[in-house]
């Protein structure tokens, strides 16, 4: 049983995902990185009034048309982006 909980809280914490908070400046790019292994959540201060871009699918869209699926929620100011495939 020892045993069963030391390899779980070890894949725990080698599995664990960082947690980065980065300030957003007006006129400023942030680059995002992107992977097929991680869904990336970012929190606006403000409901964004679109998203636009070349590759962004939603889940109406088709994977196949797209590099990046985008999930918002209707007046929320997360956006939910996950790479359908591995980023350059």
């Amino acid at each position: 049983m020892r045993r069963a909980i030391l390899l779980f809280l070890a894949a725990s914490i080698g599995g664990a995902q960082t947690i980065s908070t980065k300030v957003l400046t007006p006129g400023t790019p942030i680059p995002i990185s992107l992977s097929p292994q991680l869904t990336t959540t970012l929190l606006l201060p403000a409901v964004p009034s679109g998203t636009f871009g070349l590759g962004l699918v939603n889940n109406q869209g088709t994977a196949a048309n797209g590099s990046v699926q985008i999930e918002h929620p209707d007046g929320s100011p997360i956006l939910v982006l996950h790479a359908l495939m591995q980023m350059c």
